[in-house]
């Protein structure tokens, strides 16, 4: 389709004099808005490579505008850092002759920003003065947004304030990467801004199944609206002067992330968003944990054992992570490395990974072969995670986890002190000092080896790898006497 886009560039800052204060910009074709911008870098549109900084119509990745048809949409963004960030400069607003302001927009963070690899954000800034310099600007980021809807951001002007300078900001470095801005409005007067607040059920918390009902806290009149759950609506309306409980019928959660959403429209015809996501950990059998234990982690040579408490059968597949468990999935920011044996390992067996930070420097290890993939393990701070499965997005059972920093086990069924250990933060070698023998049961060893009191550590001894001795358990006979 042909486009054409009229965009005001201006060599400075312009005022606005003399008018009722009624400012929008919504980047819709079919209308007029009257509050101008300043695009920088020019905007651009190269759909064959995904890159994008543009007013578009539609979009693969973001569903549609907030609000009619047309949006600011940000992805592929070229650069390395926010210093080349995307800018929507808005003209100056004088605010002499004028009482409070409100400003409003909306806008759309998707989930696959990471601010702190590639610079990738979304935010904007603004400042009460009648300047071209933004160093003292106050700057807002949004966080990333697992829930895909859009956001809705009021800010009260007090009255008072003589001039409001604007610019919204973005960056992403990828096509999977992408943000979006929507409605933008300063309105005169004190807008009262509507409270909403999803109260239960609490976010980030694991649920087995289902949930029945969400719990909604505001001080908005007139509220209507409808709740998005996973594909599910529900219709709410009425007041929220105090805590009000819809009921949503044994709505049914998905393995993995499930948000919800709840988009209301107030008296002054506001529209304002929450969002939650709840967590529903995998169906997995409990069985195989404390199949095995963590018994030794060394950041100094980059090895780490675990010993057998169950009888590994012949060909038993076992991957090792140190990427980070957010509940439902593991991070992609790490290698796994893939244990198997081709005969049966005993229980007691302490299997060993030599040197395990390149695929390239990997020593054989005592027992079984490495497959493939290998561990970085130099970080004070590091944490593996046992379990079978055929790939990371695919666990079928979790074995083990040992930490130095606690981290997160939730969805996995492993518990620190029963199934998981948490050690400090390793000097150089940190190992299981405990009993090896003399317990009646190979699960015996659990409690024990997972107490972090049980290890001791091996500072200044650069090429330590633990004590290898294995564990035994307690024999059982009979004694006939015969008189």
């Amino acid at each position: 389709m042909n486009r054409c886009y009229f965009y005001f560039i201006l060599l400075c800052a312009t005022q606005l004099f003399g008018q009722s204060l009624t400012l929008n910009q919504s980047f819709e074709q079919s209308i007029t808005n009257n509050w101008n911008f300043i695009v920088s870098p020019a905007a651009f549109n190269f759909s064959e490579s995904n890159d994008v900084w543009d007013a578009v119509e539609s979009s693969s990745y973001i569903d549609g505008a907030s609000d009619g048809s047309w949006f600011w949409e940000c992805r592929g963004f070229s650069g390395s850092s926010t210093n080349n960030c995307g800018y929507l400069t808005f003209e100056t607003v004088d605010l002499v002759a004028t009482g409070a302001c409100t400003l409003v927009f909306d806008y759309y963070a998707s989930d696959g920003l990471e601010e702190d690899l590639h610079g990738d954000g979304i935010g904007y800034e603004y400042t009460f003065d009648n300047g071209d310099n933004w160093d003292s600007a106050t700057r807002v980021e949004f966080e990333e947004d697992t829930s895909k809807l859009w956001v809705t951001e009021m800010l009260p002007i007090p009255e008072g304030v003589d001039y409001l300078r604007l610019r919204l900001w973005a960056y992403t470095s990828a096509a999977a990467e992408f943000v979006g801005f929507d409605n933008i409005s300063l309105t005169e007067g004190a807008v009262s801004i509507p409270e909403l607040l999803i109260e239960s059920p609490a976010a980030n918390t694991f649920y087995e199944n289902s949930v029945n009902s969400v719990s909604i806290n505001g001080t908005a009149t007139n509220i209507s609206g409808v709740i998005v759950w996973t594909n599910e609506l529900t219709t709410i309306s009425g007041e929220i002067a105090a805590t009000n409980l819809w009921v949503l019928n044994d709505v049914s959660l998905s393995t993995g992330a499930n948000p919800i959403s709840i988009t209301a429209t107030n008296q002054e015809g506001l529209i304002i968003t929450r969002s939650i996501v709840l967590k529903r950990g995998y169906d997995l059998p409990t069985s195989d944990l404390g199949a095995i234990a963590f018994v030794n982690l060394s950041t100094g040579t980059e090895s780490l054992s675990f010993v057998a408490l169950k009888d590994l059968a012949a060909h038993t597949v076992i991957r090792l992570t140190d990427s980070p468990w957010d509940g439902v999935s593991f991070g992609t920011s790490e290698d796994d490395l893939i244990w198997s044996n081709s005969t049966a390992t005993a229980a007691g067996t302490v299997v060993v990974f030599y040197d395990c930070n390149s695929t390239s420097s990997i020593s054989n290890n005592n027992i079984g072969v490495i497959e493939s993939g290998y561990l970085r393990l130099n970080n004070e701070v590091e944490g593996v995670i046992a379990y079978y499965g055929d790939s990371r997005s695919a666990p079928s059972a979790f074995l083990a986890a040992i930490s130095t920093a606690g981290e997160n086990l939730n969805g996995t069924g492993l518990i620190y002190g029963q199934t998981a250990v948490s050690i400090s933060k390793a000097p150089t070698t940190q190992f299981y000092s405990g009993l090896r023998s003399g317990q009646k049961e190979w699960s015996d060893y659990l409690p024990l080896i997972n107490d972090a009191t049980n290890w001791s550590d091996t500072t200044g001894m650069t090429e330590s790898y633990g004590d290898l001795t294995p564990f035994s358990k307690e024999k059982c006979g009979m004694v006939i006497i015969l008189r």
